[in-house]
């Protein structure tokens, strides 16, 4: 008796840490960063650098993240300018993918021609 209701406690104990870590790993996690790699400037494609520079003119750049959507490697550069934050998507081929301005309740914009 005394075993099965060890065996009956276990259950919800398992589902309970098992639901936990999928939440965990399939980014279900609030507190949970956002996916990629902090990487400096000099450490992205010719046109990823050419892209940034020219996207950043006047600003400056606070930080490139390197992650992948869709299977495809994408650089996430945030650049401050005249007070407004911009999070540029760009390409591994230097183009510019989407543009989010940090604070604006507009939704982003998707370039279809670059």
């Amino acid at each position: 008796m005394h075993h099965l209701l060890r065996r009956i406690l276990a259950i919800p104990l398992t589902l309970t840490l098992g639901v936990g870590a999928y939440a965990a790993e399939n980014g279900h996690d609030k507190d949970a960063k956002p996916p990629g790699e902090t990487i400096t400037l000099d450490k992205t494609p010719a046109a990823v650098k050419e892209r940034i520079e020219k996207e950043s003119k006047g600003g400056e750049v606070k930080s490139i993240t390197k992650t992948t959507e869709d299977k495809k490697t994408i650089y996430i550069a945030e650049i401050t300018n005249a007070g407004k934050t911009l999070k540029v998507h760009i390409s591994e081929s230097g183009k510019v993918m989407q543009t989010e301005e940090d604070g604006a309740d507009k939704k982003p914009k998707t370039h279809k021609k670059d």
